[in-house]
Order: structure tokens, then C-alpha cells, then sequence
């Protein structure tokens, strides 16, 4: 591979879950952007479906992953982060205000904004603007796959249409290719079965944006990533040394000034299945003045600014970007802020790019479902057409109001107390209760179809690989194993109807393997 440095653009076709990292709720939020190392990991799983798993000792493989090239993060523009060097309002700025961001780098020494008379502070490297999300709220499953109650949780994702780039170099650029073809898919992020899927685009020939150079001959370094840094001990810092830009630039280089803040980074290394050690950084938007001895050669800059700065930089740490971004400093705007209150460069409420339609037929028209009455003003479920065959049928899942109103109305079904009740009738239950399939009398009457039918009445609320493998183990398990029929039976009492349950636990009486081996014979897996 010849290339030495690709830009990479991914157009997002399903939402990609990011996920930032343990929280203390329910909540797993999403970066705004594809981090570095996600965009490694990507590569190297495709990689590995194209050539295989490497051996411990490949070569090509470590070259190319682990060692000096460079994944870099993937942003939109409204996702650069705003300097930490500038300066904007410390609300949100008014109508008539002719400018939004003071940068310090450029020598910027205002404290209030001259037209609406506001205090400024200082940046905390916020996005210069939003890009859609979407937010998927689920419930955790039990064992049997029924949702568990109170415990809701929601994932946020990078919206379908999302469209990204930034900087592939080094070694790792052979990794957007197999058998000399460009890549053209990826899957980025996590639950990649149904989430994550982009296309590709690779432009080898594309040329990085010159860095920013002052009229005296400072160059400006900002991060769009967090950045890694040790002093002469191996003690972090919050700044490259001279000998480290004087390397990367070719002549002699040092910061004059600067402005940072102090972060964390970690992660997780897949291949060996062990978090990455934690460190401090310097946040995205950490910018840089430093002094030049001379001029480097634009070859230098160029890969200074594809390659970045600092350490860990394969994983897209210390990757570099030229503040303001094009398309954010149109009209002289380049806050989020400014952006939302001029409707003209407004993207708050844009249409998704780059998302093209299905084509219908002329005499489509979408099914009407019918709706159950919400449990409250959150939830609002929708229940599923009734199948057009016998077969297939099944009883929908009660709507949860009405099923609390008949579970408070419904003694709670027989466990092994009421079984056991010294007061209790031999052979009887309480009123209302789900007998005991080794207790109860089993109906002689109960057809294999008849049967076949209840079980895929109870598949809607526990799960058909759960029934059958308590059925298998019930046909090959004399006597039968009372515990755990009631255990089952408890679990479906708990979201299936009375009716129901009562007729599962019929079903469970019977005695005959064979004619719970016709019943699972009935019945094609879901």
C-alpha cells in the first residue's frame, strides 16, 4: 500500500450506539462523534472476516493495528469542539450580537461583548453544534425472556443519515483495504446485529486543511480528540515537549502558551478482553501556541496535522483540526448558541442528509393496528394483528391495566404452602388457584393439537426455547419433577392470564411421554 494518509467519510445507514462509558442510571448516553478507537476496532473485525484471526505473532497484523499508524476520530463539523482558547457569552447571546467566540490564541482580551453588554467566560470545549440522536428505551429480561418490572433502561445512538470524516495514516491505512479494494461498509459501535451499519468512502488523493499560522509566525495547535502527554519522568502534562514538536515539525518548536483542561480516558481492549489503563488527558479543544524557530515545510504540517500529537495516537488520541470549521463559521457564526437563534444557519430540526426514500407501490397503504389504553402517559403499547391462521394464532398479551385489575380480583395461584396446608381439602385447591399438575387430575380428553395450541399461547408471554426445554426434560425425567413444574408455573402466572396458566398446568399433568412428545412434535419453533 502506497497511500500514506486517507480521509475517510462515513454515512451512517442504522443509528450507531457510541456508548461514553458507565453511569450511575439507566441511561447508556452516545458520543457525538466515531472516537478513533472505535474506528480501529471496526477495521480490524472486518479485517478479520476478510483474512481470518490472525496468529499471535502475525506481523501484518500488528503493523497495521499496533503499530505507528493512525485511526483518527470521525466528526461531523458540528461536533469539532469550541477551543478552550475562546472566549463566548455566558448566556445565550442576543439577536443583535455581531460576534459570538473571542479566541485568545489570536490575542483576544474582551470581558463583556460590546454589543449586548453580557459577560464572557471561558469555553469548556462544548460541540459547536448538534447532530441527531435516538433514543431506544427497553426493559431488562429475566431468564425466561419476560420483561422484568421496574427496570427500564435506554440507549442513545447516533441517528441514520449522520454523515462523518476524518483521518486515516500511516500503516493503518492499508487497513481500509482488502485485496487492493477500497472498503465500502463498516459496522461501528455496539450491538452491531442491528445497529452501527455505514458506507464507506476513501479518498487517498484528499488534502488536509493547513494548520493555523499567525501573521508573527505562531502556529496554533488544537485538539479534536483528548490528548496524551508525558513529561521526561513519565508523569503526565498537560502540553507536548519542545523535543516532541521539534521531532514532528523538523526544526525547532516549543509552547509559548496555552489552554487546557484535565480529563480522563480508559477503555476496552477486545482482543485480550482487559480494560485499557486509565490516564489523564487534556480534554478536546485544548489549544496550543507555539513558537517556530523557522518554517516547516508544508509536508511536515500536513502530516502533523493527519497524524496528531502526544501519545496513543493509533487510537485517535491528540488528533488535530483548524478552528473556525467552514460550514460552522458561516455568517460569522460558530457557537451552538448564535447557530439556534439564526433560523438561516439553524440545524437543530434539519432533515436528515443523504436518506433515500423506499419506493412504494402506487396502491400501498399502511395497516392500521389497534391500540390498547395506555398504563400511563409514558407508555403506550401497541398490540399485534391476530395471525390469519389457525395455526398460527395465539392470544395477544393483556394490556397491563387490565391485567393488574384481574390479578387483584385472582387469589394468587397454588405453590407448594398451599399444597401443604394442613386445613386444606386433599386433592383441592383454594378457589381460583392454578392446581398442581402432579396433584391435579389430568384431563383424558386433551387432543396433542388442542395442546400444541396452549403452549403456543404461552410462548407470547415466556418464550418458546424455555417451554421446550422444560418439556424435553419433562418427558425424560420420572417421576416428574414437581419444583420445577411449580417454578414454571409461578413465572407464567405472573404475566399470562388465569385461564391460561390454568390450562398450561392441565397440559403439565399429563403423564404420557409420548403424548407430550407429539404435542413438541406439533409445534414449529418461533
Amino acid at each position: 500500500m502506497t497511500h500514506r494518509r486517507a480521509l475517510v467519510t462515513a454515512i451512517l445507514d442504522q443509528p450507531a450506539a457510541l456508548g461514553t462509558g458507565s453511569r450511575g442510571d439507566f441511561r447508556t448516553d452516545t458520543h457525538d462523534h466515531i472516537p478513533g478507537s472505535v474506528l480501529r476496532g471496526a477495521c480490524a473485525a472486518a479485517w478479520i472476516r476478510a483474512h481470518g484471526k490472525p496468529a499471535d505473532n502475525d506481523p501484518r497484523f500488528a503493523e497495521i493495528f499496533e503499530g505507528n499508524g493512525v485511526f483518527g476520530p470521525l466528526h461531523a463539523q458540528e461536533t469539532l469542539p469550541l477551543p478552550l482558547s475562546t472566549r463566548v457569552h455566558k448566556y445565550r447571546p442576543e439577536p443583535g450580537c455581531r460576534q459570538v467566540w473571542w479566541d485568545r490564541a489570536y490575542g483576544a482580551t474582551d470581558e463583556t461583548c460590546a454589543d449586548c453588554g453580557q459577560e464572557l467566560r471561558d469555553s469548556k470545549g462544548e460541540p459547536t453544534g448538534e447532530v441527531a440522536r435516538v433514543t431506544r428505551v427497553r426493559a431488562a429480561l429475566d431468564e425466561y425472556g419476560v420483561a422484568e418490572d421496574e427496570k427500564l433502561f435506554e440507549t442513545v445512538a447516533l441517528a441514520a443519515g449522520t454523515r462523518l470524516s476524518g483521518w486515516v495514516s500511516g500503516d493503518a491505512v492499508a487497513a481500509l483495504y482488502h485485496e487492493r479494494s477500497p472498503l465500502t461498509r463498516l459496522k461501528l459501535g455496539g450491538g452491531r446485529s442491528t445497529r452501527g451499519a455505514a458506507r464507506i468512502t476513501i479518498d487517498p488523493a484528499a488534502r488536509p486543511e493547513p494548520l493555523e499560522i499567525r501573521a508573527d509566525g505562531h502556529l496554533i495547535l488544537r485538539s479534536a480528540a483528548p490528548a496524551v502527554f508525558f513529561d521526561d519522568y513519565g508523569f503526565p502534562t498537560d502540553r507536548p515537549s519542545p523535543a516532541h514538536l521539534s521531532a514532528l515539525l523538523g526544526c525547532p518548536a516549543e509552547v509559548v502558551e496555552h489552554w487546557t483542561r484535565w480529563t480522563e480516558i480508559g477503555g476496552w481492549h477486545a482482543a485480550s478482553g482487559l480494560p485499557k489503563p486509565v490516564e489523564r488527558a487534556v480534554a478536546a479543544g485544548s489549544t496550543y501556541l507555539v513558537a517556530l524557530s523557522a518554517t516547516p515545510a508544508s509536508e511536515r504540517l500536513d502530516m502533523l496535522r493527519t497524524n496528531g500529537i502526544g501519545a496513543r495516537r493509533r487510537e485517535g488520541f491528540g488528533a488535530l483540526y483548524v478552528f473556525p470549521p467552514r460550514a460552522a463559521d458561516a455568517n460569522g457564526l460558530a457557537s451552538r448558541d448564535a447557530a439556534r437563534s439564526d433560523p438561516a444557519v439553524s440545524t437543530d430540526r434539519a432533515p436528515i442528509p443523504n436518506v433515500v426514500p423506499v419506493p412504494r407501490p402506487a396502491d400501498h397503504t399502511e395497516p392500521t393496528l389497534p391500540r390498547t389504553a395506555p398504563v400511563d402517559s409514558r407508555i403506550a403499547r401497541e398490540q399485534r394483528p391476530t395471525p390469519a391462521t389457525d395455526a398460527a394464532r395465539a392470544p395477544a398479551a393483556p394490556d397491563r391495566a387490565e391485567y393488574a385489575a384481574t390479578r387483584s380480583a385472582t387469589p394468587t395461584p397454588a405453590t407448594s404452602d398451599h399444597l401443604h396446608d394442613p386445613g386444606a381439602t386433599k386433592g383441592t385447591n383454594p378457589p381460583g388457584a392454578v392446581r398442581h399438575p402432579n396433584q391435579a387430575t389430568a384431563r383424558a380428553d386433551i387432543s396433542p393439537a388442542e395442546s400444541a395450541e396452549r403452549v403456543r399461547a404461552i410462548t407470547t408471554f415466556v418464550g418458546w426455547p424455555k417451554l421446550r426445554a422444560h418439556l424435553t426434560h419433562r418427558i425424560s425425567t420420572s417421576p416428574p419433577d414437581a419444583a420445577a413444574d411449580q417454578r414454571l408455573l409461578d413465572k407464567i402466572a405472573k404475566v399470562a392470564t388465569p385461564a391460561q396458566t390454568t390450562a398450561f398446568a392441565e397440559l403439565l399433568g399429563q403423564s404420557d411421554p409420548a403424548l407430550l412428545q407429539a404435542i413438541l412434535d406439533r409445534i414449529e419453533e418461533p
